[in-house]
């Protein structure tokens, strides 16, 4: 068992001991204080440069979203975000970002303003607000690339039975629906929804509609915590390149 002195620096092999001896410990008793302390004393300990140090930020705050300390999760996730070393401090904030503006059951979507409480992740694309025809829209503009997985995310708090999204595309183009449930088995729209270039349509979805991504999973409407949207593979390009979808609204029931 390791004991973390005050004012003792420690070699970058033994900050890595430490915090596998604590995530053992872990794995076995569940986070604890005790642990969420040690962890913290050496988050103290290890520099940008230190290899242990991404992991140290990302099981820290880990721990501490599962107590429920939501605010010094997000506050270690910060930390570690600012070294420019933590890419999973990023997507795990994103995560607790998702998850702190999720919606209940039959809510809608509109995008009035900033606060709209829907999320761009993966990579490439970017999203704004924008206006046609005197309506409030959500533009978002993606990208292709053998890297690019950008996608839009809608968190839930309880589930749906059926949804509502009303889009439309600059370009003739498809999009895919995925839903996630609360144990990360996805499912996907069976069909891509098709879209003519320069018109909205509207797609009313149940969940007779989708089906699991490996084959093997029931979905249960009820366990449903994630929307997210994505470009088809095969969807249509523009002459600048990925086609740019512009949302009005989704609808879950």
């Amino acid at each position: 068992m390791w004991m973390l002195l005050p004012g003792l620096a420690l070699a970058q092999d033994d900050a890595a001991t430490v915090l596998a001896d604590q995530l053992l410990e872990a794995s076995v008793g569940g986070v604890s204080p005790q642990y969420i302390g040690m962890l913290t004393e050496l988050s103290r300990r290890v520099s940008v440069g230190d290899r242990s140090g991404p992991d140290t930020w990302y099981w820290l705050a880990h721990g501490e979203a599962e107590l429920g300390r939501l605010d010094q999760a997000r506050a270690t996730l910060l930390d570690g975000i600012r070294t420019g070393n933590c890419p999973a401090c990023r997507d795990l904030f994103q995560d607790l970002e998702i998850s702190r503006m999720a919606a209940p059951r039959d809510s809608t979507w509109r995008f009035d303003d900033a606060h709209h409480g829907v999320f761009l992740t993966g990579v490439g694309g970017s999203m704004r607000l924008g206006s046609m025809d005197e309506r409030t829209l959500l533009a978002w503009t993606t990208e292709r690339g053998p890297d690019a997985d950008g996608r839009l995310v809608f968190g839930l708090t309880q589930g749906l039975s059926t949804l509502v999204l009303d889009v439309g595309a600059d370009a003739s183009s498809a999009l895919m629906l995925y839903l996630v449930d609360r144990a990360g088995h996805r499912f996907v729209t069976r069909e891509p929804l098709e879209l003519e270039a320069d018109r909205f349509a509207s797609f009313a979805l149940s969940m007779e509609d989708f089906a699991p991504t490996d084959g093997r999973w029931v979905l249960v409407g009820d366990d449903v915590r994630r929307v997210e949207l994505a470009m088809w593979a095969g969807a249509g390009t523009t002459a600048g390149g990925a086609p740019t979808y512009w949302l009005d609204e989704l609808t879950i029931r």
